[in-house]
């Protein structure tokens, strides 16, 4: 009777230990979620980034696009590139060039934050990536050696959550290698529109609902960020602030030779 006891007694510790494990995991994977991605935006830190914008449904050019950016991270300075767009800092400054539209702004460095671009998440800054902060937007759950995140907000008449992210971390670093995010939003479209993709869509899942006459088509925008060459040590900058813009002989700052053209917009003091 002892023993069948100890037995029944061991099984509960054991059944409490596994329910108090399983509550803890969400909380885990949250923590994991924000600890790895937060890590992309800490210095120093050296990387080529692929950002990949798609949706099964194209609306407008937007909807599908591929971007190669370059990251440099020093302790106090950095140069990024993303696609047509540098961004340079030093320990006071923030400049801004965009090759199309032939524009530098120059401005002190706390008016812009740096890092959040490498985040991924939308809305988000870099003090946002905290279990805390992250717990009130979206639930979490490890699947496999990705972490799944799902947004607590529902789409507008559907069960779908509004946002789903997956980071996918290299096992032996806990490095996140992607990040993958899928923004759902509803899409007025006419009869004809809905009909044409009710034939284009036919093999999926339905993304249809109707209001009344009228219908909404439930548009999955996918991003995904894919970190590579990532490497954390301190380097040299391949280009600096001063090779875009420099003082002219009245102290006053200027854009340098093959950047003439460009139009220099200083919001300094300087």
């Amino acid at each position: 009777m002892r023993v069948r006891t100890i037995a029944v007694c061991f099984l509960l510790i054991m059944f409490n230990c596994s329910v108090q494990a399983q509550k803890k995991k969400p909380a885990v994977a949250m923590e994991q979620f924000a600890k790895s991605l937060s890590a992309m935006s800490v210095a120093p830190i050296n990387m080529q980034l692929t950002i990949v914008n798609s949706s099964d449904v194209i609306f407008d050019e937007n909807d599908r696009f591929s971007m190669q950016a370059v990251v440099h991270l020093g302790k106090t300075n950095s140069y990024m590139r993303f696609g047509e767009i540098e961004q340079f800092t030093t320990d006071s400054l923030l400049l801004i060039v965009s090759d199309s539209l032939e524009q530098i702004v120059l401005m002190p460095r706390e008016a812009g934050a740096v890092g959040n671009q490498l985040t991924g998440l939308p809305g988000m800054k870099k003090g946002d990536l905290t279990p805390e902060v992250l717990n009130k937007r979206y639930t979490a759950e490890f699947k496999q050696a990705d972490i799944s995140l799902q947004s607590r907000t529902l789409l507008s008449g559907t069960a779908l959550p509004k946002e789903s992210v997956l980071l996918s971390l290299d096992k032996a670093t806990a490095e996140p290698f992607e990040l993958k995010m899928v923004k759902r939003t509803l899409v007025p479209v006419d009869s004809t529109q809905a009909t044409s993709l009710r034939q284009e869509l036919e093999n999926g899942p339905s993304r249809l609902i109707s209001s009344g006459s009228r219908f909404f088509f439930i548009k999955e925008t996918v991003t995904s960020f894919i970190y590579r060459q990532v490497d954390r040590t301190e380097k040299e900058l391949p280009i600096h602030i001063h090779d875009r813009v420099q003082r002219n002989e009245a102290g006053q700052w200027e854009p340098v030779k093959n950047y003439e053209t460009y139009r220099l917009v200083n919001q300094t003091n300087e």
